[in-house]
């Protein structure tokens, strides 16, 4: 049956169409699965029958047939059941519309399908001679990731004489992240390599007087002569360029060039030794905001950068990165006497509050500092936001369709501006097991210039010059070895055109959940969250609305607050947190103990330090009603789900949400309020002196105080007393 194109679908059929994706709440899906999974099993016993079907079978009848065959087999059945079984009961609930806490959702049926088909085969994609079909399918999939980000690629042709993109796939963003920073180590003294290699009695000193260097300023200069300074400022494309004009000048090939590197790299001498010849002794460094994922300081020690390298800079009141104080920074380090830098890291989504950070004015700051002689790489760390470049051409909601169907809104001007601008950076890691909807473990990394690849690698260890497809992806980064079902997972996947749609419906569900952090607001409720879909699309005013609401990337951080009487709300931070901290510990599932019935909605939680934050934190209390400088227990909800908005479900979820914060306040009011009550005391001494230890509570305000009171007691008294302690003894 031929379907109707994506574009000309209308809301409702969009939204019918992605009820296919999944494999649903409650497992709606399951005739689908079961069928594409027998289709799977047929096809992997077709295709073994298929290599020299005439050899003999190895698992004979006999075999089948056996006790011993059977045993075994029933046995793995039953602990299978058993498996399953508990981790139906055990596992946390992604799937559910309930669940809004970490970057995980249902897994895409195409994903899950083409995972376990490719399961079967065991490939491993550290080079066609292992996987033939499957490293082309990765290779495939970095181009198209490449193309969804903006860069040039197979599926986005670069213009004559442009350079292209390549990407592969990883485990997970943080194996992509320290590939990245490999790379910008790597590339930062690979000029000091080569004027190693050039000084008297070096293989190149031949090339030392007449082999110049392109400088950032725009200069020209013979490299042999150029300042360390100057060597460590040359752009990333000048260095790359660098082994094809060594071709193009004196011959020198490809492998003859890597031969002659290698005893100078980076990879063979390390860090120290270079720094040692040039006299290095403020080591290059790291920019990033103070929002960064833990994965920075981790690849920041393995690479041997150091975590003190790593320049953490103060965030805005929206959480992005502060142009303000990444200007201040990088003139700081316009002197020669200063830090180089290997790379400034713009964030695509941070983990905590799904913030972007302004990747456009940090271009136009790179090429502000290049001309005063300052250059370094840009990496985005889009491990979050990646798969939202695909929504960057949207600028308008989708046609409008029945009611109860959901449809997908499209990203602020800011942010779309933002994914306009990814084109311009040097490398984006991505996780396709995140906003990708795949399974877990897949990351992955996309490079503008595909020759960043080779600094990577051992097998060349030089920058190749070769052009087309190079499908020998595992011998790049740091796995080595890859395992083919991610690859193949990947292009089973929704196309971006579909990504866009999907995102953006979790999208709206992300705007219309702000009525958790909100739920008493009724201009809200009645403009936003209660209204169908159809109805709030065709609303010009709310759907402007809707475009200022939530947070760059759907990730919704928020804290509550309580009135402690009508007109008078909880001003102290502590007792915030604390409210903020039962709400975890009722909506999480931290251990398998927990009862998942018990768990109406699932969020996760963070903590904002004040000394981390600044202003930005004092702004965000100072909204809550807040004063103090105590650091802040907040909580935050992701929506993944396109299903709560459908039908109003997300109503029940919000009305739940409201009635456990309603229990938890009343525990809260216990602490705050003051109101007769009884007062216990301990007492101490002899009939003479006695003392009555007041037994106090810090964190209740009723029992907030210390005291001592002295006195004496009367013979019947002290005697009791004396009679109730021998009691005790």
């Amino acid at each position: 049956m031929e379907s109707k194109p994506w574009a000309a679908m209308t809301s409702e059929e969009k939204y019918k169409t992605m009820g296919s994706w999944f494999f649903g709440p409650k497992g709606e899906n399951h005739a689908l699965m079961l069928k594409n999974f027998t289709s799977i099993v047929h096809n992997v016993r077709a295709g073994r029958m298929q290599y020299f079907p005439d050899d003999p079978v190895s698992i004979t009848t006999e075999m089948i047939e056996s006790e011993e065959f059977n045993h075994s087999a029933e046995n793995m059945s039953l602990i299978l059941n058993e498996l399953t079984e508990m981790l139906g009961k055990h596992s946390v609930p992604f799937f559910s519309p309930r669940y809004a806490g970490h970057m995980s959702f249902d897994n895409s049926l195409p994903a899950v399908l083409g995972y376990l088909a490719a399961m079967q085969y065991n490939q491993n994609n550290v080079t066609p001679e292992a996987s033939p079909f499957t490293s082309l399918i990765e290779w495939s999939v970095g181009q198209e990731l490449c193309a969804m980000l903006g860069f040039n690629s197979t599926f986005n042709p670069a213009p004559e004489g442009e350079i292209t993109g390549w990407g592969h796939i990883t485990c997970g963003g943080s194996i992509a992240n320290l590939e990245s920073m490999w790379v910008a180590r790597n590339l930062k003294y690979y000029p000091l390599s080569l004027k190693n290699a050039m000084k008297p009695g070096g293989p190149l000193n031949y090339i030392a007087g007449t082999f110049v260097a392109n400088l950032c300023t725009g200069q020209q200069k013979n490299l042999f002569s150029c300042s360390t300074w100057e060597l460590l400022n040359l752009t990333p494309t000048e260095v790359v360029d660098i082994p094809g004009r060594l071709t193009a000048q004196y011959g020198i090939s490809d492998v003859a060039l890597g031969k002659v590197l290698e005893p100078y790299s980076i990879q063979t001498v390390g860090k120290q030794s270079l720094d040692a010849d040039f006299g290095i002794t403020k080591p290059p460094q790291y920019l990033i905001s103070l929002a960064n994922h833990y994965s920075w300081p981790k690849g920041a020690a393995i690479t041997g950068i150091g975590r003190e390298n790593m320049i953490e800079l103060p965030v805005d009141d929206d959480a992005r990165l502060s142009i303000e104080h990444l200007r201040k920074e990088l003139e700081k380090h316009l002197a020669e006497d200063s830090h180089s830098l290997y790379a400034v890291t713009v964030i695509v989504g941070t983990t905590e509050h799904g913030s972007v950070d302004p990747i456009d004015e940090v271009l136009e700051l790179r090429r502000e500092m290049q001309a005063k002689g300052l250059s370094f790489m840009v990496h985005a760390d889009a491990a979050w936001g990646g798969y939202f470049a695909s929504k960057k051409i949207l600028g308008r909601a989708r046609l409008p369709g029945g009611p109860e169907y959901a449809f997908s809104i499209p990203l602020s001007a800011y942010t779309n501006r933002q994914m306009l601008s990814l084109k311009g950076v040097d490398s984006v890691t991505l996780d396709p097991h995140k906003s990708g909807f795949n399974p877990y473990p897949a990351g992955g990394i996309c490079y503008r210039d595909a020759r960043f690849r080779y600094l990577t690698t051992w097998s060349s260890p030089y920058i190749s010059v070769k052009e087309g497809a190079d499908t020998s992806v595992g011998i790049y980064g740091v796995e080595g070895r890859s395992c083919t079902s991610w690859s193949l997972a990947l292009p089973a996947s929704p196309h971006s055109s579909r990504y866009a749609d999907l995102l953006g419906v979790a999208m709206l569900t992300g705007v219309k959940g702000r009525q958790l952090s909100a739920p008493s607001v009724s201009s809200f409720r009645d403009t936003i969250t209660n209204r169908p879909n159809y109805e709030l699309e065709n609303d010009p005013d709310a759907m402007a609305l809707v475009h200022q609401l939530g947070s760059d990337l759907m990730i919704n951080p928020f804290a509550c607050n309580f009135h402690i009487k009508e007109g008078v709300i909880n001003t102290d931070v502590v007792e915030a947190s604390y409210l903020n901290r039962r709400l975890y510990q009722r909506l999480s599932i931290t251990s398998m103990n927990d009862v998942l019935n018990d768990k109406p909605i699932v969020i996760m939680a963070t903590e904002f330090s004040q000394e981390r934050y600044g202003q930005a934190l004092t702004t965000f209390k100072r909204r809550m009603g807040l004063v103090g400088n105590e650091d802040l227990y907040a909580l935050s909800n992701v929506s993944m789900s396109p299903w709560p908005t459908a039908g109003q479900f997300l109503k029940t979820i919000v009305s739940d949400f409201k009635t456990v914060a309603e229990e938890e306040i009343k525990n809260c009011l216990v602490r705050v309020v003051v109101k007769p009550s009884f007062h216990s005391f301990v007492i101490h001494g002899t009939r003479e002196n006695v003392y009555l230890v007041y037994m106090g509570s810090f964190n209740v305000s009723n029992y907030k105080r210390q005291m001592v009171i002295e006195g004496t007691l009367d013979g019947a008294a002290a005697h009791k007393i004396r009679a109730e302690q021998n009691k005790k003894v």
